[in-house]
């Protein structure tokens, strides 16, 4: 089966052609779920967006969706690499505990406990969508689908631009095991394990996965004696298993209970200043850090430690042959330490850390029918979510107070002016050093902290908190009113109730820069004991969709649909000095989209073509402003955005498959926005997108080689809605390769890697909370990645 068969595409403007073999046992046992592709002819994925099977070519919504064995051959197992080859989506992965995710320009990465997010993530039909939760290594997938434009109706509340659905595999009737095994380049190791087993012949299946990834850290982290810190920045260090058991109680009636678990401690983020110098270094974001870490603040380490855990049982029961009910019933949670250094520098300026917490219960139960020409369901969706974000800050208010001065911010000014010309030479040359240890900046430290009554070590934190109960009632229909002409109609409420909580001051000492700057002792949290607000809200979303089928292997449709992120209670605080000002409630953000596409089975079932264009149209679009040490959500005003992606799978002969995609997104804030947007581009939003992917196959010594070439590009993006040049990343484009051979039997497979071929430097973020301080920092992509792999079925 070639690579086209594993690309399951939907409607997007992309190009596609692909190639690779499926494994008779994926074709056996996906049932409707995996693509059907024989040596001459594509035939389009099942897949089940709509809450039913259906081939992605049936599918009157842009939606791009991979299996499994495209994934492992790929090499796909995060989400960064998947929206690379995904037209409409962008995934920035800071660390594991710090994700983006953006369709179609929209923006959902925020950690507060109180903001929701933008785009569902859904793990087997139940949402991780909550950012520090929401990142998961694909490994043992069935497929993931990515549904691009506003799927409340179909995906939930938090699916107002787009949804990404995760489809794991389960444990089926049949007894094998699997194995993958790989080194490479900057210490990388990595393993997977699969095991699968009939239990109970006919009525009971077990599986168990598990995987582990390393990479050491890529950038070198070089300080000066008597300051302290890691050795190496952005590593990547991931367990995670997961156990299942496939219960078949009735031909018609089954169950699936999935538990879930990871944990992720790589090497801490490489937050680098762009404009105070590494020691023995400079301020290029390609070259070494130098970040410190206080002995005294948050166990004395620069870190990343995150758990997830999360158990799901899934029921399918056929009631007759034209009913059945469907019910989602889970638990999940996750607890997240981040401790990073803010100003990106060997001087203790900023030392921060967020500790997230969350648990969320969540059942869904669904009815659904099915007859001739009409297919519906309705149902009910009950969701509760506990969390809390706890931030604290560390600093040495003498050299933040010289920092502030030396950089010209008006806080610094006051203490600035205290010295005399040799003294600001002497602070702005050691900074021009990157180096705290310079023995004149330390006397002058030291004087300005006596004269001032400044601290060495200030700490303070704050703490937001928010709980949400909710009731969703949904329904949806479609009916085929003549033929080949099909209209759909969905409808969801939402009933939401929350409690938002806040509390934050020093921990130590009140902060000596706040009294002087006229606060009550803190620098940015807002001193007060705990304080919440509460509210409830309602809303609606819907989606009316005509599709109209030109021959079996042809169909187009347009659609008008309404998403909706609810209403967002958020403490209002202000920073430097920290003043906790109360609540405010943020509007419900609200998107119409209007969409039109086409897809295609062409030439014999050997091309496949899909194609959308899209207009979108926001109100009360909400932000989260970062250019603050305190984050705060804004309504910024009204926004416009439209665009198209395409998408064509090429199955060119009996040995080579082409697959490119194009992605085209023009996401403006409106003109009447706040005056600091006004007119700006959408945050991580490239314009255009594109991605070409070839796959060759030949029989060499009785088995199979292979060799697949792929090729990324992305145009110029903004790191901050601000849209300040410095925080830029301008178009580029990154080669990888993967080839191999796969023994006679097919039960070998060996494969060589190159991730990054041309070892293209790049930055995956910039500006950050260190620009709040005038010392915006900058992450840099992964370099080029050697290695091999070797993989065995049993």
């Amino acid at each position: 089966m070639s690579l086209a068969g594993r690309l399951l595409a939907g409607t997007a403007l992309c190009v596609s052609l692909s190639a690779a073999a499926i494994p008779a046992r994926a074709a056996d046992t996906a049932d409707d779920t995996a693509i059907v592709v024989n040596d001459d002819i594509i035939q389009s994925i099942v897949v089940t967006a709509q809450k039913r099977s259906e081939r992605t070519l049936d599918v009157p919504i842009n939606i791009t969706a991979y299996d499994g064995e495209f994934l492992k051959e790929m090499g796909i197992t995060e989400f960064s690499t998947l929206s690379a080859f995904t037209p409409g989506l962008v995934v920035q992965e800071q660390s594991p505990n710090n994700p983006g995710f953006v369709i179609r320009g929209l923006t959902s990465d925020s950690g507060e406990s109180n903001t929701e997010p933008r785009v569902s993530v859904y793990q087997d039909g139940v949402s991780i969508s909550r950012s520090r939760g929401s990142v998961v290594e694909l490994f043992d997938m069935e497929r993931v689908e990515v549904l691009k434009g506003p799927q409340s109706t179909l995906f939930g509340r938090g699916a107002l631009i787009g949804a990404v659905n995760l489809v794991q595999n389960k444990a089926e009737d049949d007894t094998y095991a699997q194995a993958t095994l790989g080194i490479g380049t900057e210490g990388t190791r990595e393993a997977t394990a699969i095991a699968n087993a009939s239990l109970i012949e006919g009525k009971l299946y077990g599986r168990i996965a598990a995987t582990y990834k390393h990479r050491d850290g890529y950038v070198d982290n070089e300080l000066p004696s008597g300051v302290y810190g890691p050795s190496e920045l952005n590593g990547k260090d991931t367990k995670a298993i997961r156990g299942s058991l496939h219960f078949d109680a009735a031909p018609e009636t089954s169950f699936d209970l999935i538990l879930n678990y990871q944990h992720d401690e790589p090497d801490p983020t490489g937050f680098k200043s762009g404009v105070i110098p590494a020691y023995n270094g400079d301020t290029s974001p390609y070259s070494h850090a130098s970040l410190n870490a206080d002995p005294r603040f948050e166990g004395g380490q620069l870190k990343i430690d995150r758990d997830v855990w999360g158990v799901t049982l899934l029921s399918d029961i056929g009631l007759t042959d034209t009913l059945s009910l469907s019910a989602t019933s889970a638990f999940r949670r996750f607890d997240s330490l981040e401790v990073f250094d803010p100003d990106g520098s060997a001087f203790q300026l900023i030392e921060s850390a967020e500790d997230a917490e969350g648990k969320q219960a969540s059942q869904e139960i669904r009815l659904n029918y099915e007859q001739g020409k009409v297919k519906s369901f309705v149902g009910v969706d009950f969701f509760y979510e506990d969390g809390s974000q706890r931030v604290p800050l560390a600093t040495d208010e003498s050299q933040l107070a010289l920092w502030l001065g030396a950089s010209g911010n008006p806080a610094g000014a006051a203490l600035w002016g205290l010295l005399s010309p040799v003294q600001q030479a002497a602070v702005s040359n050691a900074f021009a050093n990157g180096n705290p240890q310079d023995p004149y900046f330390q006397a002058i430290a030291s004087a300005v902290g006596g004269l001032a009554g400044l601290q060495s070590y200030h700490v303070e934190e704050y703490t937001n908190f928010s709980t949400t109960r909710s009731v969703d009632a949904f329904g949806d229909i479609s009916v085929e009113v003549i033929d080949n002409l099909t209209l759909t109609g969905g409808l969801r409420w939402s009933y939401d109730n929350k409690t938002v909580g806040y509390q934050g001051g020093y921990i130590n000492n009140p902060s000596t820069l706040s009294a002087l700057a006229g606060g009550t002792g803190t620098l940015l949290a807002g001193d007060t004991s705990y304080q919440s607000a509460s509210g409830s809200f309602t809303g609606l979303t819907w989606r009316l969709v005509a599709e109209y089928a030109l021959s079996k292997d042809a169909n187009v449709y347009a659609s008008y649909a309404r998403g909706r992120r609810p209403e967002v209670i958020t403490p209002v605080v202000h920073a430097l000095p920290g003043a906790f000002l109360g609540f405010a409630t943020l509007k419900d953000e609200t998107v119409d989209s209007y969409e039109t596409g086409a897809k295609a089975l062409l030439f014999g079932r050997r091309v496949e073509v899909d194609g959308s264009v899209f207009y979108y149209k926001y109100k009360n679009y909400q932000v989260v402003d970062t250019t603050a040490l305190t984050p705060t959500v804004l309504n910024v005003g009204n926004a416009t955005s439209y665009g198209g992606e395409a998408q064509l799978t090429y199955h060119a002969t009996d040995w080579l498959d082409l697959m490119a995609t194009y992605g085209y997104n023009h996401g403006r804030f409106d003109s009447d926005a706040l005056a600091a947007y006004a007119d700006n581009r959408f945050r991580l939003s490239p314009d255009h997108t594109l991605s070409f992917i070839a796959q060759a196959k030949w029989d060499v010594f009785g088995g199979q080689a292979f060799v697949m070439p792929s090729y990324t590009w992305q145009s110029k993006v903004y790191f901050e809605e601000q849209n300040q040049p410095a925080y830029t990343q301008g178009a580029y484009g990154l080669a990888n390769l993967r080839a191999g051979w796969t023994t006679p039997n097919g039960a070998w497979t060996f494969t060589v890697f190159a991730n990054n071929l041309f070892d293209k430097e790049y930055l995956i973020d910039a500006g950050n909370s260190g620009a709040s301080i005038g010392s915006g920092t900058y992450i840099q992509g992964v370099p080029r990645i050697l290695g091999v792999q070797t993989s065995v079925t049993f």
